[in-house]
């Protein structure tokens, strides 16, 4: 399944966004990366082709302030994060729409979904369910430092994308309480931890698939937080999808 990339305008962002799929697609599925990811990793883009072949319209965005959409680094916040994914739900017509985030892509979808009507499904991904943990040293210096793989982004790269993420990201992040949201959350969801992850660890994601209500499947993969570095986990991950859209 080809992709295309572009950017568009939505009422308040210019959004980098890579599609698969049939634009005039009876269902949308929008794809949110983890923290400072971009929409071209392996990962979400074998996701997206994937979802395309089930009859989606599969769009996978970089959030405002990172990478190719529109901002600068002061921009990307949950808040901003948070309202580009109802933006785009409402730029694509306001389909039935399935959200896949993953790590804090998916504790973004949780939000987005609460009390939405056109959210129909949600794949959370190795997700948390929290904010930061208060820093000391990022409140000090007043950022904190990430390098990112250049796209696909399936191995390490010798060249890194460097973000200096503000310490303002940390006290955003902290108005939002993703438990109650999630709470909310009546749609059918998946959520995927990794045997193997220790940055959102199995029995944490476990933890919030228990407080979820129902209906709700849980999974864990032999995969570690970053399984985009592996065509295997991925290809798990694809195989966990669709058994989980032939449920309901």
């Amino acid at each position: 399944m080809s992709s295309s990339s572009t950017r568009i305008q939505t009422k308040s962002f210019q959004l980098a966004v890579a599609a698969a799929g049939n634009p005039q697609a009876e269902k949308l599925a929008l794809l949110l990366p983890g923290r400072l990811e971009s929409k071209d990793y392996a990962h979400l883009q074998s996701h997206a082709a994937y979802l395309a072949d089930q009859g989606y319209y599969a769009v996978a965005f970089d959030p405002p302030g990172s990478w190719d959409s529109h901002g600068n680094i002061d921009t990307y916040t949950v808040t901003n994060y948070l309202q580009a994914t109802r933006e785009l739900i409402e730029y694509y017509g306001s389909k039935p729409t399935l959200l896949l985030g993953h790590s804090v892509g998916g504790g973004v979808a949780i939000l987005a979904a609460a009390d939405n009507p056109f959210v129909t499904r949600l794949v959370l991904l190795m997700t948390n369910t929290h904010a930061p943990t208060p820093d000391d040293e990022w409140k000090t210096a007043g950022f904190i430092r990430f390098l990112r793989d250049l796209p696909p982004g399936d191995g390490p790269t010798a060249t890194k994308k460097q973000y200096d993420l503000p310490y303002s990201y940390l006290e955003d992040s902290h108005s939002y309480d993703r438990i109650a949201a999630l709470q909310r959350c009546k749609q059918p969801k998946l959520f995927i931890a990794g045997a193997h992850d220790t940055q959102n660890l199995p029995e944490e994601v476990r933890a919030a698939y228990n407080l979820a209500p129902d209906p709700k499947k849980f999974v864990e993969l032999d995969c570690a937080h970053g399984y985009r570095y592996s065509s295997a986990a991925i290809h798990s991950v694809n195989e966990a999808i669709g058994s989980f859209l032939k449920l309901v």
